[in-house]
């Protein structure tokens, strides 16, 4: 196995290089009537490059404008990113030249490197595949076959990425007095706005 990328073991602040996704469908109804129509949604997932964090996003389609969004919502609560690795998808790269032309016209420097995934390797893009992984596991535990509106999805997965997020991020030791690894991972939740 090769040595892993510069940016998964250095100390970064929480969420300044982070890899994204689209996941779903999830099916979503629009109100709680009899005979509501369900719809598709979908996830976003930001998985924090530096300590495997994670932001979950709830969309309601696969477009650029639509990513555009989660991805303001995202840099609003968790801070400015300056790497995003993604796949080829059309809603990211047109997410990409949508920033690169704001950029220009306004006459400033981009500062956010996107870097894309070959086409036809998902693999590349292990950290947030194998996040999509984890968060459909337990969303298929919690909800299964019921039909919930967006926000009552959207609180499930919040909950979810609060489940993650709690998880020790650093091997535990089995002496009661030993708090270095309870620090690491304080000072982890502190820099996410999590713990305080």
């Amino acid at each position: 196995m090769a040595d892993l990328p510069s940016m998964r073991v250095s100390q970064l602040r929480a969420f300044s290089q982070v890899a994204v996704d689209f996941a779903g469908p999830i099916y979503t109804i629009i109100s709680r009537t009899r005979g509501a129509r369900s719809v598709k949604s979908y996830f976003c997932i930001f998985i924090c490059l530096a300590t495997k964090a994670m932001h979950l996003e709830l969309v309601s389609a696969l477009t650029t404008e639509v990513f555009l969004a989660a991805l303001r919502r995202f840099t609003s609560r968790r801070g400015k990113c300056s790497l995003i690795i993604s796949d080829q998808g059309t809603n990211f790269i047109g997410a990409s030249n949508y920033l690169q032309k704001m950029a220009d016209a306004a006459g400033a420097q981009l500062q956010l490197e996107w870097k894309f995934n070959p086409p036809g390797a998902p693999h590349f893009n292990g950290l947030a595949e194998a996040g999509v992984k984890s968060v459909k596991y337990h969303l298929l535990r919690v909800v299964g076959d019921q039909k919930l509106t967006f926000e009552e999805v959207y609180t499930v997965l919040t909950q979810v990425e609060a489940v993650f997020n709690f998880r020790p991020l650093a091997a535990l030791s089995n002496d009661p007095n030993d708090l270095q690894s309870l620090a690491k991972i304080a000072k982890i939740k502190t820099s996410t706005g999590q713990f305080q």
